[in-house]
């Protein structure tokens, strides 16, 4: 049974989330799940995924010092101006996802590798728009991958969600981070590009992802890691 290494960069809650879940704590979505080693390395029964996925996070690791078969980065839209509809942009070009300072730094030191990508793929970073490539030889990374979160959420007055309830909101998560469907999403393109790449090793860059709190951090993780196995 091939094993897939998934490691979470920069977030850190992501590590005391993934051991919980490993515990049994991630709910019905994935009951079976059981602890393989104090690392929050996590798994499933082999009747229940094809392969084995082992989990581990290094909150402090910046995406351009990982070495591995794969580096998926997840990034935002541009934002649309305020009252833009779908149509005004017909026919042209979608604008490039902006990079953030830690975006820019992987852009460096992968020689223009990530800006190249964008821009031969026409990547928008649209909700769930993919790109892959192989990097050159010399790139700590053999494969880079791109998944897109579809463009930041518009600023809501302070009491817009005053009367709502927590049950209302928990199909997304919390304002500014990223819905739960578009993370079970990137949990798939992460298990999916793993098994097309026959890549052993993938990290994913989750610095974009918003929240960095115990419960934020806890539904990334399940919302990944149910996405991931869904696809296994």
């Amino acid at each position: 049974m091939t094993k897939i290494t998934i490691k979470i960069l920069g977030m850190a809650a992501i590590l005391r989330a993934a051991s919980a879940f490993a515990r049994g704590a991630a709910g019905p979505a994935l009951p079976r799940l059981r602890a393989l080693s104090a690392a929050a390395a996590v798994t499933m029964p082999e009747s229940a995924a094809p392969a084995a996925v082992a989990w581990s996070a290094d909150p402090s690791a910046l995406p351009a010092a990982w070495a591995g078969d794969a580096l998926v980065v997840p990034l935002r839209a541009a934002p649309k101006p305020e009252g833009a509809d779908d149509d005004d942009d017909a026919g042209e070009d979608p604008p490039p996802p902006p990079l953030d300072e830690r975006a820019r730094a992987l852009d460096a030191a992968l020689d223009g590798a990530l800006s190249d990508l964008i821009a031969a793929k026409k990547f928008a970073g649209n909700d769930g728009e993919t790109a892959v490539a192989m990097l050159p030889k010399g790139a700590k990374a053999r494969r880079l991958a791109l998944f897109g979160l579809g463009p930041p959420p518009k600023e809501k007055a302070a009491d817009d969600d005053a009367d709502k309830d927590d049950d209302e909101t928990d199909g997304d998560a919390a304002d500014g981070a990223v819905p739960r469907a578009t993370l079970a999403k990137l949990g798939g393109f992460v298990a999916q590009t793993a098994k097309a790449e026959k890549a052993a090793s993938v990290a994913v860059d989750c610095a974009a992802l918003g929240g960095g709190g115990d419960a934020a951090g806890g539904d990334v993780a399940r919302a990944i890691a149910a996405g991931a196995y869904g696809a296994l």
